[in-house]
């Protein structure tokens, strides 16, 4: 993005807010209960420095002010939450303590046209069949169609000169797989991988700006894109395209919302691919670094390792269970997600009993959040080249205990979302340390950052800003934080927590982790240079034995990528996983 188009993105924060909710009061300087007041400049406050430093910006702001600030944004203040007990006050609250519908309701009527009246008093039943619909123990199914629809589009990567942006490489590959799987080979077939591809990504590259009160007649092209994917969802829609898909289930399980289904397959649409293609690309290109070679070949050892036969039994036994279920779907949940999960990763060759009780402490017990494709026409694909397997794939990217589970988690950590948005809905006494609180007024805006948190050394120990995918979980020594459903793993909080946190988070984990474990079976990939937009240039063949570290951002200059190798992350950017600023060139040959 542009640096005004950056600006323009700040009305995310700014103005929108600022419109729809009357500022309250500011907290006079100097009372005992007060958060200390980062005002900025006259009228606008922080929004300049929010727009141009991004995530640096908040991190100034703790630095400063501590663990609880409060940042004037065009007139309406937020309040960031950086401390422990806050950030779980933040994410357990009730709603009518602090509210998720308050906070969003207005974006996502500008960006997707969802009427809040009608969207919201069925958004708790949507999420409640997300989850039915995306079992854990359906995960295997939803593997296998992802990997065959991978392996029809792998001839997408391939270029004559074999060197190939690995981001259009992801897009390629990922999209196509995930809509197939999601919303239907039907629904592909009908309107063209090329156009909806497309149209989808110049509506994410659009997503934040759109979301401001910018009036979208200045978004001509976000405004065809939307369009164009709405049209496509009513052509499939009213075409009956959607069937016994995932989101076509699902909206069988929510009927008030079949008036405005197009609007709610679009918002399901960004949610299923904005920020599974960029995890995958760094969950990739971390694992491409010099650095990281121990940690590539131990996952294609056990990859290698894995017979042919370890999925099919679960194949077999959600066969079973569909034929016995009364309608012939699938049922929510098949016995206990943490048995089904220990029990998948328990078959693996090679499995470490002890490795796994330490990975499943500190990420803590797996909840069923992950809808199977119609079995009847789901068929065991086959093998992938070379000596490895396609259910050997499938099964370690079901494991969340497995060493490619963690890379997945570490890498979306450390290119973690900038903001997770929530509204006081009373008056509120926000702990901020042992003893002391800080007023929060009724209709105040609050702000979590997962990226800033994520590099704080109180909750990932030691060196936060490494790249480590064997680290414990999120912990803070004295705190309860990690008992938030949803946060306690490597992870932390990419996914959200307590009641809203991602229904189809374990299905995501997955197909991160498939596509990872894909490309890497697939094809031989070599980093070749990483041109950002400050003009550095750097390749693995340049790096030298002194090791002298690059900078990626000054905030957190080693995020990761101490070497400089891989495009600076968007970190101006707030919502969603960082994408990178620049192209990431790779030579790429297939496996024979």
């Amino acid at each position: 993005m542009t640096p005004i188009e950056s600006l323009a993105c700040l009305c995310l924060f700014i103005l929108s807010v600022y419109i729809v909710w009357k500022p309250p009061s500011m907290y006079i300087r100097g009372t005992t209960n007060a958060a200390p007041y980062a005002r900025g400049l006259p009228v606008v406050g922080g929004t300049l420095s929010l727009a141009l430093q991004g995530a640096d910006f908040i991190h100034t702001c703790r630095k400063r002010y501590g663990d609880i600030v409060r940042v004037s944004l065009g007139g309406q203040g937020m309040t960031y939450l950086f401390g422990p007990d806050a950030m779980k006050l933040f994410f357990s609250a009730s709603d009518d303590q602090i509210g998720f519908r308050p906070a969003t309701e207005h974006f996502t009527g500008r960006v997707f046209g969802l009427p809040s009246h009608l969207f919201f008093p069925h958004h708790t039943a949507l999420l409640q069949g997300l989850r039915a619909q995306l079992t854990h123990a359906q995960l295997p199914l939803h593997g296998h169609a992802l990997l065959s629809s991978m392996q029809l589009e792998s001839d997408r990567i391939l270029t004559s000169s074999g060197k190939a942006d690995l981001m259009c490489s992801i897009k390629d590959t990922l999209f196509p797989a995930a809509v197939k799987s999601i919303f239907g080979a039907a629904f592909l077939q009908c309107h063209g991988i090329a156009q909806l591809q497309k149209a989808f990504f110049a509506f994410e590259e659009g997503f934040e700006l759109a979301a401001s009160p910018v009036p979208h007649l200045f978004q001509p092209s976000f405004c065809k894109a939307r369009q164009t994917l709405l049209q496509a969802f009513r052509v499939s829609w009213a075409a009956g395209h959607f069937g016994d898909t995932v989101v076509g289930l699902l909206l069988q399980e929510v009927p008030e919302l079949h008036g405005i289904a197009p609007h709610v397959l679009l918002a399901l649409l960004w949610a299923s691919l904005a920020n599974t293609i960029p995890a995958t690309f760094w969950a990739l290109a971390f694992l491409l670094l010099p650095d990281n070679q121990e940690h590539k070949q131990q996952i294609l050892l056990v990859l290698q390792s894995m017979p042919a036969q370890a999925s099919h039994a679960c194949l077999a036994d959600a066969r079973a269970q569909q034929q016995t279920s009364p309608d012939g779907r699938l049922p929510a949940a098949i016995g206990s997600s943490e048995a089904v999960a220990v029990g998948t990763a328990t078959a693996a060759p090679g499995f470490d009993a002890a490795t796994h009780a330490k990975v499943a402490e500190a990420k803590g017990p797996a909840t069923s959040e992950a809808a199977a494709p119609a079995l009847d026409t789901l068929s065991t694909p086959p093998d992938a080249r070379g000596p490895y397997s396609n259910d050997g794939l499938v099964t370690q990217a079901c494991d969340r205990s497995s060493l490619l589970a963690g890379c997945v988690a570490e890498a979306v950590r450390v290119r973690a979302p900038g903001v997770a948005v929530r509204m006081a809905t009373c008056d509120l006494a926000m702990p901020l340390a042992p003893g002391q609180c800080v007023h929060i007024s009724k209709g105040d805006m609050l702000a979590v950052s997962p990226y800033e948190s994520h590099h704080d050394p109180r909750f990932f120990q030691p060196h936060p800003a490494r790249y480590d995918p064997t680290r414990g979980g999120l912990r803070c020594p004295g705190s309860s934080l990690h008992e938030v459903p949803g946060i306690s793993g490597i992870a932390g909080l990419v996914f959200g927590g307590g009641r809203y946190r991602c229904p189809g988070r374990f299905f995501a984990e997955m197909e991160v982790a498939l596509t990872v474990a894909f490309f890497l079976t697939h094809f031989e990939m070599q980093l070749v240079s990483c041109q950002d937009s400050d003009g550095y240039h750097g390749s693995p063949q340049a790096l030298d034995s002194t090791k002298q570290h690059k900078p990626m951002g000054s905030a957190f200059p080693e995020s990761g990528d101490p070497h400089g190798l891989l495009p600076r992350a968007e970190t101006r950017r707030q919502v969603g996983i960082r994408w990178p600023k620049a192209p990431c060139e790779v030579t790429c040959k297939r496996v024979q």
